[in-house]
């Protein structure tokens, strides 16, 4: 029996929903399942249950059937979701302490790793080049590159007083963390992507129109992510967690207004990814 690998993606797929979803269920469900972590950390571990069970799931259920009815769509989206999921679990499996469901996450992590590889892979050898025209390329290539940006003045902004005075950041304190993840995420790989993608989109490229839809998935749930996370921190002062919160909700709105002119303009040249 000859099996499509666009019903294998989807398997795989569903598969990894039904992971998140016992996953965050028991983690939200139980007090004591996080009891090892600090309280800082541990908040922020049912804020993400929370966030992959009520958003990120449905999201990857929504863009697995469009890669199933709609490649041309679902091509588009369903990598930034697993982009997201290699992020979010690659924390998950190095930064919670070891519980029942470690090999969950690490089945979650393997299969979005491979299945974005994938969908590197199918573009990579496409013979028809994409084009969206210069009019998306070039604002949402600036965008890109302003967000890469921000997001590394931010980070470097605790990192280098730090390393200068040869302390430990306040945020490693309060989680018990060796290091944080989050920077070592965003300094190596998120960031530097932006900025890569941002760059291929101002100069043209074929390849920088395959990562401008992924890379707005990408912000959009993860700008969601940190409102939550924000919002529901206990420790955040009032007018700090309005602040960063409204700024999350603009981006990501922003960045979905982004991206919903790029399936406009992608449609209009429509052509199945996987076969």
């Amino acid at each position: 029996m000859n099996i499509k690998p666009s019903t294998i993606f989807f398997i795989l797929s569903c598969f990894v929903c039904i992971l998140i979803i016992v996953s965050a269920a028991v983690g939200l469900s139980d007090p004591y399942f996080y009891y090892n972590e600090t309280d800082e950390w541990r908040w922020q571990c049912y804020a993400q249950d929370l966030v992959n069970l009520v958003l990120v799931m449905p999201v990857l259920l929504i863009t697995s059937l469009l890669s199933k009815k709609k490649p041309v769509v679902g091509a588009m989206l369903q990598p930034g979701v697993l982009l997201y999921l290699v992020y979010t679990y690659t924390i998950y499996c190095f930064d919670v302490h070891f519980n029942k469901f470690f090999l969950n996450y690490c089945a979650i992590l393997a299969i979005s790793f491979y299945l974005f590889s994938y969908t590197l892979y199918k573009r990579v050898t496409a013979t028809k080049v994409l084009d969206y025209g210069n009019k998306f390329a070039k604002p949402i290539g600036i965008y890109f590159l302003i967000i890469a940006g921000i997001f590394y003045f931010l980070w470097l902004k605790d990192i280098l007083p730090a390393i200068q005075n040869d302390i430990i950041p306040q945020s490693l304190i309060q989680s018990g963390l060796v290091t944080n993840p989050v920077y070592v995420l965003d300094l190596c790989f998120v960031l530097p992507g932006l900025f890569i993608a941002g760059i291929l989109l101002l100069r043209n490229i074929s390849f920088g129109y395959f990562l401008a839809g992924p890379f707005l998935v990408f912000t959009v749930l993860m700008d969601l992510t940190i409102a939550v996370l924000n919002s529901l921190n206990p420790q955040a002062a009032d007018n700090s967690a309005t602040i960063i919160t409204g700024t999350m909700l603009t981006l990501a709105t922003f960045s979905s207004l982004l991206l919903i002119l790029l399936i406009k303009s992608r449609l209009k040249q429509a052509q199945p990814v996987f076969t």
